[in-house]
């Protein structure tokens, strides 16, 4: 396992080297949590946050030597919320500023504002499910900063699209890439084509700024509650795409950093992440020289411990998870037994086999969720306690969904119920997966009337039948 581990982050320092990537905030900062903090830090994942759950953040970091010039200490921080509000799509308002901002002489002071931005981001999951998927990422954001020669007219409107795919390679590692486009409105005047022109050169008009967005990231579970995190992102102006020389010429300078952090669940809801970045590219591109930071997430609302970032969040979730060592029995030998003849018997169907025990589990399934609650995960320990004291063939485990939403869409959520407590039996009880088959009949087979919320809320169900 550990193995695993060290190969995958090996491989996210070493092989995206020629990324551009997610640098969507203010001017003066390159570093920027997403809203949701579901598995990554800077990358958004295709998970969405529960629907009725809502999660805040506030992130810290210290950053040396920002951008073009050297002898800089900048102190500043983010302050996010976030919200799920539909099965498939998430809402998070983020305001970032500086706390301090330092030079030493004779460097110029970039800014001595201290709000920088805000941003709004909506994520809309179009495919998958915990194990990962597919979503696009909106992003609108606001500068606040005053005009300087460095920047020019900084409070002007940016947008971005992106779109983040994941996939859980293995039970305790998961795989993130963005890929999207940044524009950025620009008025007034703007700075030189360098930071050494400045006195004869003056204030050049500013243009509109077109950035490719593009991040790679790896997230590893050490333990159920631990997660280890490495990010590579960048920022290459379009029309600097093939340039490959690392010289600082223009404002719309590159700049790459490569971040590895860890984050614990400290707490139901609460998160903690830490960790820091270095910059790749050489001093003076749009990169600091380094940087440390310290962020607190906390989850409240229904499902809030599916909000959690990494692999606390995905154990609630449903998904995968690393399980804890089991001590291995002592080995006790016992006499050899007298071989018995084998006697031919008529072949059972196991489908045929009589029912031993039925299972109906309708606690707290969302609209549109597959999320394993508290009160959800209360009912799945009942199964999981009886099919480790009692001897069966297999396990069938269907899902059901009440009548909103399209029948394609109902189908595909059933069943992700129905792997959610497959994941949740094997993952906690050691229940072998090949002995647990899964399917999903959508709103096909409802117990109530769909026309009441509390129908509906018992036809949100998974059924279990042991043979």
């Amino acid at each position: 396992m550990l193995k695993r581990s060290l190969v995958a982050l090996l491989a996210m320092v070493i092989v995206p080297f020629m990324a551009q990537a997610n640098y969507v905030g203010s001017e003066i900062q390159t570093f920027n949590p997403t809203a949701s903090q579901l598995d990554f830090f800077t990358i958004h994942s295709s998970r969405v946050l529960p629907v009725g759950t809502v999660k805040a953040s506030l992130f810290a970091d210290y950053a040396e030597n920002i951008h073009y010039s050297q002898g800089n200490q900048l102190l500043s921080g983010q302050l996010s919320v976030a919200a799920g509000l539909f099965s498939n799509f998430s809402l998070g308002v983020s305001a970032s500023g500086n706390f301090i901002y330092e030079v030493d002489a004779p460097t110029v002071a970039y800014t001595d504002d201290n709000f920088s931005q805000v941003r709004i981001a909506g994520k809309y999951n179009l495919l998958g499910d915990e194990t990962g998927g597919l979503a696009v990422v909106l992003s609108v954001g606001y500068g606040l900063l005053s005009e300087s020669f460095l920047v020019g007219d900084t409070d002007a409107l940016s947008a971005s699209l992106e779109f983040a795919a994941d996939k859980q390679v293995t039970d305790n590692i998961r795989l993130a890439a963005n890929l999207g486009y940044r524009y950025k409105m620009s008025e007034g005047t703007a700075g030189p084509t360098s930071l050494a022109n400045y006195v004869t050169q003056g204030a050049v008009d500013s243009v509109d700024e077109h950035h490719l967005l593009a991040s790679v990231g790896a997230s590893v579970g050490m333990t159920s509650n631990l997660t280890m995190i490495s990010e590579l992102y960048s920022n290459t102006p379009i029309d600097q795409l093939f340039d490959f020389a690392n010289t600082s010429s223009t404002v719309d300078q590159k700049g790459m950093e490569l971040l590895l952090g860890f984050n614990v669940k400290a707490a139901p809801g609460l998160d903690i992440g830490i960790g820091g970045t270095v910059g790749v590219l050489e001093a003076g591109n749009n990169n600091a020289d380094w940087r440390a930071f310290l962020g607190l997430g906390y989850a409240f609302g229904e499902n809030a411990e599916a909000a959690a970032l990494g692999m606390g969040g995905l154990a609630a979730a449903g998904a995968s998870v690393p399980k804890m060592k089991k001590m291995k029995a002592p080995v006790v030998e016992t006499p050899a037994m007298p071989e018995v003849p084998n006697i031919p018997v008529a072949p059972v169907s196991i489908e045929d086999a009589p029912v031993i025990r039925d299972f109906t589990i309708t606690a707290n399934f969302a609209t549109g969720s597959a999320n394993l609650g508290g009160a959800a995960q209360s009912e799945v320990n009942k199964v999981g306690a009886f099919l480790t004291s009692n001897p069966y063939n297999q396990v069938y485990i269907q899902g059901h969904t009440d009548s909103q939403g399209n029948d394609v869409n109902n189908t595909t959520l059933s069943k992700r119920r129905a792997q959610a407590v497959k994941n949740y039996l094997v993952r906690n009880y050691g229940i072998p997966a090949t002995k647990i088959s899964v399917d999903g009949l959508g709103e096909t087979t409802p117990i109530d009337t769909n026309d009441t919320a509390e129908g509906r809320r018992k036809n949100r169900r998974v059924e279990v039948q042991v043979k």
